[in-house]
């Protein structure tokens, strides 16, 4: 495993120099990741730090092994790598009482960014973006560089394109959903289409049936706050309920300090405590950034240029959290395909999603034990660093 990462530290240096051009904007430096775990996942952890190599990171977990020093709950231990745990246990099973999550330790899952922002924003050296996702979540941080270059990380800004939603009367919900209430940041990326329309969602395109069949609707393009307000004005103009999107954990959320310093530690951990079996810590945080005025920005990345049959529109393979098509891109098989000079078709479509994907979630659950989802972490991005050394 400590070849892989000197492998991956090697390759990610080397596209630095050669890839990504705003590294002097953002360095290494300007990031943290948060990553909430539980006892069991140690080997996992261990995985996640191929792509954490000189990223600071806030581990929220409920034990473990490899810290005996945690005695108490909210105790917070400093360790090796530039890591920092902080010990939060589960709730406690009461006969009849759901858990505010749908697991004992969804609760820790959902507060660990804020307790994190608190944790940093008191040191001398603080940060400006936090990389937040489940524990076997990958960020390519050469590409997370790359695209945060267009954004102010002054802004208050909940980033992602990868929402779960379900209109109210419409069949089961489902990620990513174009229909999702959200807002484009005003720096769109160059493939887009341009700056989008104001739209509203006429009544004759509502179909209960097929969420799809929203044709009109195309989210706000702001240069400030997503607020909920601004969100959901298409919505409510068109007499629609407009309720809160979930976000996919997996995926990741990408949040600047400037949310996170908006939003008010003890206002946030009171929301959560207010809500009851919700279906996952990634739906708590998504609940309470609502209730507290705020909606998630997408980055706008899918949405279609002139020509495409779905112009001004988003397609569902061009997202950049967590793209199902990834594990695809990332076959040794594509490798040589990427250098020929006749990369085209899918062969074109694999080397952008490479130069553009942002995060993977590898799925533990997939894996026989913790040991094999960590050894896959470390597989993901030895074998991304190689890809796009070929692709550059």
């Amino acid at each position: 495993m400590a070849n892989v990462v000197l492998l991956c530290i090697v390759l990610k240096l080397f596209l630095q120099d050669v890839w990504v051009t705003e590294a002097d904007l953002y360095p290494e430096s300007d990031f943290i990741a948060v990553i909430p775990t539980c006892e069991g996942r140690e080997e996992i952890i261990s995985g996640s730090r191929a792509w954490r190599q000189g990223i600071r990171t806030f581990i929220a977990t409920n034990a473990s092994r490899h810290l005996p020093s945690f005695k108490k709950d909210n105790q917070t231990v400093e360790s090796k790598d530039g890591e920092t745990y902080r010990c939060i246990l589960d709730e406690k099973y009461t006969s009849g009482v759901r858990f505010h999550g749908a697991r004992p330790g969804d609760l820790r899952s959902a507060i660990s960014p804020f307790l994190a922002h608190a944790h940093y924003s008191n040191k001398s050296e603080t940060y400006k973006w936090m990389l937040y996702g489940d524990d076997d979540t990958v960020f390519f941080i050469p590409n997370v560089i790359s695209f945060l270059g267009r954004l102010n990380h002054m802004v208050p800004y909940a980033l992602t394109d990868n929402l779960w939603y379900r209109r109210r009367g419409s069949n089961s919900p489902y990620h990513p959903h174009p229909d999702a209430p959200r807002c484009y940041p005003c720096a769109l990326p160059e493939h887009s289409s341009g700056q989008p329309n104001q739209g509203s969602i006429p009544a004759e395109a509502v179909s209960n049936s097929d969420p799809y069949s929203i044709l009109g609707y195309t989210p706000p393009t702001v240069c400030e706050a997503c607020t909920v307000d601004v969100a959901c004005k298409a919505y409510r103009e068109a007499n629609m309920d407009c309720d809160a999107p979930r976000a996919h954990g997996g995926a990741g959320i990408i949040f600047s300090k400037a949310l996170l310093d908006f939003v008010d530690l003890n206002e946030f951990q009171r929301c959560l405590e207010r809500v009851w079996g919700a279906s996952g810590s990634d739906t708590l945080i998504s609940l309470c950034l609502w209730e507290a005025g705020y909606a998630f920005t997408d980055p706008g990345v899918w949405i279609q240029g002139p020509g495409h049959p779905h112009e001004g529109r988003p397609h569902p393979h061009y997202i950049i959290f967590d793209n199902r098509r990834q594990s695809t891109a990332l076959r040794a098989d594509h490798f040589q395909m990427m250098k020929s000079k006749t990369c085209s078709g899918s062969c074109a479509y694999d080397k952008w999603l490479l130069k553009s994907m942002v995060s993977m979630h590898v799925a533990a659950r997939a894996h026989p034990t913790s040991a094999a989802a960590g050894h896959a972490l470390n597989k993901t991005l030895s074998s991304y660093y190689r890809a796009m050394q070929l692709a550059s």
